[in-house]
Parts: structure tokens; C-alpha cells; sequence
């Protein structure tokens, strides 16, 4: 899985600047002030549920902190699942994100 995330040309691993010009181009579109606009409902949206999640969480413990990791994870996973296609990861796909993550973090790390 590595070998496809992470080493896949993207903008924030190409070093070639023509490369690197063409992938801009490819999502500029993406990040006109019309299409952020549009995209701030559904950004809205999650950030208001991950808000709401936190609360709830710092209601029903009795430590000083709260873990934000899951919450934080949750609402960028589906933030880009939503704008990508049209809904949100379904919950029982959201805890496969972190184990894929983190596997896909540790692959590219090591080399594979």
C-alpha cells in the first residue's frame, strides 16, 4: 500500500518543476474562490459534528484531557470523502483509516 500512497507523484513529493506545474494545474480548479466557497458548507458541516463530538466527550469524562486524535482523523477523512465523492466514509469504514494510515506512514518510512 506504501508503494502506491506515498510514492505516487504528487505535489507535495515531485521535484521536477515542469511536473510539479502540471499537477498544480490539474487541481487548481479545486481551489477557486467560487469552488472554496462552495466546498465551505460541507467543511462546515463536519466541523460542526467534530465540535459537537468533543463537547460530548469532554461532558462524560472525568480526566483533565481528551484524546482529539479520532475526532481530528474522523472529520479530515471525511471532509475528503465527502468532496471526493459526494458523501462521507461510512462509520464503519472510518476506524480502518487509522491502521491504513499509519501502515501506509511506516511502509514509506522504511523504504517499501
Amino acid at each position: 500500500m506504501g508503494k502506491i500512497v506515498w510514492p505516487a507523484k504528487n505535489l507535495l513529493t515531485v521535484t521536477e518543476p515542469d511536473e510539479h506545474r502540471r499537477l498544480k494545474r490539474a487541481i487548481q480548479p479545486a481551489f477557486t474562490e467560487r469552488s472554496l466557497r462552495e466546498q465551505e458548507p460541507i467543511q462546515q458541516k463536519h466541523t460542526d459534528e467534530m465540535i459537537t463530538t468533543i463537547s460530548e466527550a469532554v461532558h462524560i469524562t472525568d480526566e483533565n484531557h481528551i484524546d482529539l486524535t479520532l475526532p481530528v482523523t474522523h472529520t479530515i477523512w471525511n471532509i475528503i470523502s465527502d468532496l471526493s465523492f459526494g458523501h462521507p466514509l461510512p462509520s464503519d469504514q472510518l476506524g480502518e483509516s487509522e491502521p491504513l494510515t499509519f501502515n501506509a506512514c511506516l511502509a514509506h518510512a522504511l523504504g517499501y
